[in-house]
């Protein structure tokens, strides 16, 4: 392994190898650098090391999901939490969706059922017609009286023609507590739509 002083080829976030295996092993990049800084160690004792370590990495993944430990290093929070997804639609389209803009808003004790009926009844059949819509999810949590709703699009500009001629709010007035827009990264992955029962 070649490193050239002030030549950055690879920057990795991924320091056990947790989604994929790379060669030279770890160990080796390890004494590559050290060698090459000129610093004195044991290549047979970092690989004991790391091997001690993949070990506890191992266990930790059990225990504490890649995703709390990816928003630990983001400065952030990992929360789980647990919505019920009373409601889906999807429009096969040719496109696949790229972006999702989510709207979350209270729910007032007592009236999720209304916000599931009127967004099944009049919401997702008004999205339906708009061009470049590709989907729609109604996620409630009725302990906290709250809900999102998450539209996806096959385009950012699809998003803004649907907020341009209405987007609800007139009707959800101060309920709404914020929106975001999202990219849409694996857009084959889906929650599985209610079955009627």
């Amino acid at each position: 392994m070649n490193i050239e002083p002030g030549r950055i080829r690879l920057v990795s976030f991924d320091l056990y190898d947790t989604l994929i295996e790379l060669e030279p092993k770890r160990w080796e990049r390890l004494s590559a650098v050290l060698t090459a800084r000129g610093i004195s160690h044991d290549p047979a004792v970092l690989k004991a090391r790391d091997m001690v370590a993949e070990d506890y990495w191992t266990e930790i993944n059990a225990i504490r999901p890649i995703r709390e430990r990816t928003a630990k290093i983001l400065v952030a929070v990992a929360e789980l939490e647990e919505w019920e997804v009373p409601a889906v639609s999807r429009k096969r389209g040719p496109a696949p969706a790229t972006c999702a803009r989510v709207t979350f808003m209270r729910v007032a004790s007592g009236t999720a059922d209304e916000l599931i009926d009127d967004f099944t009844t009049v919401t997702v059949p008004a999205l339906q017609n708009v061009r470049g819509f590709c989907g729609a999810s109604l996620l409630v949590n009725r302990e906290w009286g709250r809900a999102a709703v998450s539209v996806a699009y096959d385009s950012p500009e699809a998003a803004e023609r649907r907020i341009s001629r209405s987007d609800g709010r007139h009707q959800l007035g101060t309920d709404i507590i914020f929106v975001r827009d999202f990219d849409v990264l694996m857009p084959h992955l889906r929650v599985p739509e209610p079955v009627a029962e």
